[in-house]
């Protein structure tokens, strides 16, 4: 427990507001993980048989599942609990509780981070954490059962982690044990996280440049460090290609010309981003779907929510998009939905929370300064951190782009979903807090933290389930 509680502890004095802020996200994300529906998330059902196949003792194949490219770890404890007797319900219920586990070590892990970067600074902390918990994807995201929420958990705790290996050059064997286990963890939680081992080379590189004299003893470890990586994760990914003869098997064919699908960037939002932000309206546009998923719903699994009254069943929101464009545009008699209400709202969320996604953008440019930083000055460690979280950042969103641009969708933008980039966030968060680390003069300050408070009440809605689903004992 003291070492729990040390991560809220500035210069020995215990915060209470930090520790408040870390209580209301993971109060959050209790709520949210009892009350959504495991039913509703984005390829749930699918999901679900792999959480069945791996129940009766293998592995999802093609025909059994579309989600049989899904890594197995988020399906391993839903599955423990069916052969302990649940229904699916229950296993995916058991998968939501487990992301309740997953958010506590991540929002941990970030503030640990925190002290690595700026040691007893409680304004920095205050703002990584509380900029986390602004972003209502976190908790669209921790809702669901699926792979994002272990990876945001890893990613935090790998590079907190390897700020301790090569930075401090902690290389204790239970650390170089611990990070090789994390990051081969992390691949068989999902695909993104093989971006990771790019921006830990390139950090390790730097790092080895500037001290030349523990160099060998620096590459040594990180061989050590992706060979075990290798050994835990890479399985799975031989078992694909043993099946299907690639390594990055998926259920769409790519594209053969990435360049073709740079339209995807450059269309407007048809004036509907702020009027109508939910599927359809923005139809295959990149950054107004980025936007609108960001601090709402547009694929409609969260706050949009669709019922069939007859069966009392919730629908997806691509059923809901299907039926629209069946009806003319108009709910069918049967369907019941907050469509066309909720809405009005969100446009205004994402009015209102402009001037925190110019901060967001901000945040995340800073990565290239902080990167140039640590390039430049190699041997001071806070550089080596932040230039750390900056590669970090910049290979999963390029990662995420690569994959928009490879595997596009023809109408309804299904590629494009905020949650696909969660272990972005968090480091987003730091970068924007170091940002406005910058900022001395005090009323200034102030003003920028009455405002993030003011979006985030107003914003609390979107932080809540629409799809709520108590089960019947």
């Amino acid at each position: 427990m003291t070492s729990f509680l040390k991560v809220f502890r500035i210069n020995g004095r215990f915060s209470w507001w930090l520790a408040a802020i870390y209580t209301a996200i993971n109060l959050l994300v209790v709520v949210n993980a009892l009350l959504h529906s495991p039913y509703v998330g984005y390829d749930i059902p699918e999901h679900l048989k792999n959480v069945t196949a791996i129940s009766q003792g293998h592995l999802a194949i093609k025909g059994e599942s579309r989600e049989y490219f899904s890594p197995p770890l988020p399906y391993l404890i839903p599955a423990v609990a069916m052969l302990a007797g649940a229904d699916t319900w229950w296993a995916g219920k058991v998968g939501q509780l487990f992301n309740i586990i997953l958010s506590l070590g991540t929002t941990w892990y970030m503030l640990r981070l925190c002290d690595q970067i700026f040691p007893g600074q409680e304004r920095f902390k205050l703002l990584s954490l509380g900029l986390l918990g602004l972003m209502p994807v976190y908790y669209k995201t921790f809702a669901q059962m699926r792979g994002e929420p272990y990876l945001a958990f890893f990613v935090v705790f790998i590079i907190s982690l390897s700020a301790y290996v090569f930075i401090d050059r902690d290389d204790r064997p239970r650390n170089l044990f611990m990070l090789g286990l994390a990051l081969g963890l992390a691949v068989l939680a999902r695909q993104w996280a093989f971006f990771l081992f790019p921006a830990l080379i390139c950090s390790v590189l730097i790092i080895m440049r500037g001290d030349m004299q523990h160099a060998k003893a620096q590459l040594h470890n990180l061989v050590l460090i992706t060979g075990l990586a290798f050994v835990v994760g890479s399985w799975f990914y031989f078992f694909l290609y043993s099946q299907y003869g690639t390594f990055t098997a998926f259920n769409r064919k790519p594209q053969t010309s990435i360049v073709k699908n740079l339209a995807l960037f450059t269309g407007s939002d048809n004036g509907m981003l702020f009027v109508d932000p939910v599927r359809p309206s923005l139809s295959n546009q990149f950054f107004p779907i980025m936007y609108s998923d960001f601090w709402g719903d547009y694929h409609a699994y969260f706050l949009i929510s669709i019922k069939n009254k007859g069966t009392d069943e919730f629908m997806s929101g691509a059923q809901l998009q299907k039926w629209l464009k069946k009806n003319n545009g108009e709910l069918p008699g049967w369907m019941e939905s907050n469509r066309f209400t909720f809405n009005g709202y969100l446009r205004r969320v994402n009015i209102i929370s402009i001037p925190v996604s110019l901060l967001l953008v901000g945040g995340f440019l800073y990565a290239f300064f902080a990167i140039l930083h640590f390039w430049q000055m190699p041997g001071v460690p806070q550089n080596a951190q932040l230039g750390l979280v900056g590669f970090a950042t910049l290979f999963s969103v390029a990662g995420f782009l690569w994959f928009v641009m490879s595997y596009p969708h023809s109408g309804d933008g299904d590629t494009m979903k905020a949650t696909y980039v969660m272990q972005a966030y968090p480091l987003i968060a730091l970068q924007s807090a170091a940002l406005l680390q910058k900022v001395r003069n005090k009323w200034l300050l102030t003003l920028l933290v009455a405002g993030l408070v003011v979006v985030a009440v107003y914003n609390l809605p979107t932080m809540l389930t629409h799809y709520i689903e108590i089960p019947k004992f």
